[in-house]
Parts: C-alpha cells; structure tokens; sequence
C-alpha cells in the first residue's frame, strides 16, 4: 500500500480549552492559523515534521510532508490535508502509517507568539505565527 495524501486533526486543541501543556488556543486564534496556512501555501510550501521539537526553524534534513490545506472542523478542532514528501522521514512517516493506520496520529501546530498567564494557564495570543506542523501519536487527555 502506498499513502500519498491524508487528512489529520488536532485533538489535543480544544478550542478555549486547557490543553495538556497548559496552553488555551482560542477559536480567533485557531482561524488565523488557517489563514497563515492558505497563505504560505499560495506562495510556496507548508512543511511539516515528524515528531516534536522546540524549534521553530524548519530543518529539511525533518520534512516528512507538506500541507496543502487546513480547515476547522465541524466540531470546532484545527484539520489539514497532507502529503507524504519522499524524504527519509517522509519514508518512515508512511511505514509508520501503513503499519497503525493514519488514525493513530494527529497534527500538532509549531510557532512563536506571545502568552499570557490566566489561572495557570498560557493563553496563546493572537500574535501567534505558525511555523510548521509536526506529526505526532495521538494521545488521549486524562479525564
């Protein structure tokens, strides 16, 4: 089988909600994330990554696949449309696919931009510029 394109969400942003990290993505701020995609894809190329990191810089040597659109979800989640690069990580990112299914992972947006501490948690403002999107397993909030 051979993965070319794919739709991911981000479950772990509820919009105006905590998230694990304690960061509140509001719906404003989630829409402009949108947005900044539509842009850079009109333009060039959205990268994204597999797996985490707390660089912002995109690193090729990272790129596993490109997004060509985003979307928010009837229920309010951050969505995006995908392709597979063929890149190393890109080749790994599809084994990965093929083996647990696109299910078993989720988009995590990267960027910069300031906060603001509410009752413990950062809320993210509405400066927030997105970089990439990085690839991770999805992963349940505690109840």
């Amino acid at each position: 089988m051979t993965i070319d394109k794919f739709a991911l969400r981000c479950e772990r942003i509820v919009p105006d909600e905590p998230n694990l990290n304690r960061r509140v993505y509001s719906s404003a701020v989630l829409q402009n994330m949108v947005k900044q995609v539509e842009k850079k894809t009109s333009y060039g190329v959205l990268f994204g990554r597999l797996g985490t990191s707390d660089q912002t810089k995109i690193r090729m040597t990272d790129v596993a696949f490109r997004v060509s659109k985003a979307r928010i979800e009837k229920d309010g989640h951050l969505g995006a449309d995908c392709e597979i690069l063929n890149t190393p990580k890109g080749v790994e990112l599809e084994t990965m696919i093929e083996k647990l299914g696109v299910d078993a992972f989720e988009i995590v947006p990267c960027g910069v931009g300031s906060t603001t501490v509410v009752d413990g948690n950062h809320v993210i403002g509405e400066d927030y510029r997105l970089a990439a999107f990085d690839i991770e397993p999805k992963i349940k909030k505690p109840e």
